[in-house]
């Protein structure tokens, strides 16, 4: 019997290889940095629907590509917002900037769509998807004054216990795929270890040592251990109750004025065989910039510069990294579907 993994592999393997036929006296990564043609979008749009289905996501809708990124997060949230969260004070703070608080929703397009996918798979919750806001405004380039790195900010020793080495070519804790992979990993350790998201995500912040010493404390002490009756670092209840602000301005973004970035639910990138390239080199060969590249995979340090450790890189789908085009082109879809 083939395992689950087994049998997505083989369906993504047999849809590359639809891909490779629909093009001809071109290779593969060539004509990804075309315009796509009809042919194309057809092939790439049975490659999410495979996707999605071998990873049991169910569509809101049947016409689930018009779906917004965030809309479809939002309706997978379920979480509910504890009696003792304080997240008014911070809906307050962000509906305050409502210009930020579309800038960081939008920042995400390049990688939500992937870090939804891998929460649907591993049945996590999506409201872990607001996670890279908190952290890093989806920038995986940002660095806290502690040395903290990446979409998921992490540390260098925890980035070492997960195995994200940075050295002078390549940074893992800014690779988003790796990072995401490490992150939900530890996320799932963290609930299984205290069994309530709201200790677990504290955990994520502060240390699971912290959070751990604090619940044996009160429970010595006959006290409930709920997240908000710990003595922990401020900055840990603050963390999770920002979590609850952001995930309840977005259940209620039109009681909120607020707009939600059109993003459509769709794949941005793909992955590739590096085959000893530096991305210079890759860009030479595919067409696409250097600079679009590097967006894609932040992990590398210099474009000029192999690295033998990183054997796969992330080359954009239909121009979709582009946000631009991306939300241009959905706009028309949607219209010429209402003409039709």
């Amino acid at each position: 019997m083939l395992s689950k993994f087994t049998k997505f592999l083989l369906l993504i393997s047999a849809l590359l290889s639809l891909c490779s036929c629909s093009i001809t006296n071109t290779n593969v990564d060539t004509a990804l940095a075309e315009k796509p043609s009809k042919v194309e979008l057809r092939v790439h749009n049975d490659y999410q629907e495979i996707l999605i289905n071998n990873f049991d996501i169910k569509p809101v809708e049947e016409s689930f590509e018009e779906l917004n990124l965030w809309e479809h997060a939002i309706y997978h949230m379920n979480f509910t917002i504890p009696k003792h969260s304080k997240n008014k004070k911070y809906i307050k703070a962000i509906t305050k900037n409502k210009k930020l608080l579309y800038r960081q929703l939008k920042a995400g397009h390049l990688f939500l769509f992937h870090i939804i996918n891998e929460l649907r798979a591993r049945n996590m919750p999506l409201e872990l998807a607001i996670i890279p806001i908190i952290e890093s405004n989806f920038n995986p380039h940002a660095t806290s004054p502690t040395g903290a790195k990446g979409l998921w900010q992490f540390t260098r020793g925890t980035g070492r216990y997960f195995k994200l080495y940075d050295n002078n070519n390549y940074a893992l804790r800014k690779d988003t795929i790796a990072s995401t992979n490490a992150a939900l990993k530890y996320f799932d350790y963290l609930y299984n270890r205290f069994n309530d998201w709201s200790l677990a995500i504290a955990a994520y912040n502060v240390g699971e040592g912290t959070v751990d010493k604090a619940i044996r404390r009160n429970k010595a002490r006959g006290l409930p251990t709920d997240l908000w009756h710990l003595r922990i670092p401020r900055v840990g209840i603050a963390y999770v109750d920002k979590l609850y602000a952001y995930m309840d301005i977005l259940r209620n973004a039109d009681e909120y004025n607020i707009k939600l970035p059109d993003m459509p639910y769709r794949p941005v990138f793909r992955r590739v065989k590096l085959k000893g390239r530096n991305l210079h080199e890759l860009s030479r060969d595919i067409g696409v910039s250097t600079d679009r590249l590097k967006k894609l995979n932040p992990g590398f340090r210099n474009e000029q510069v192999r690295s033998n450790n990183i054997k796969y890189v992330n080359i954009p789908i239909n121009d979709n990294d582009i946000i631009s085009n991306y939300v241009i082109r959905h706009k028309q879809e949607q219209a010429n579907n209402q003409l039709d």
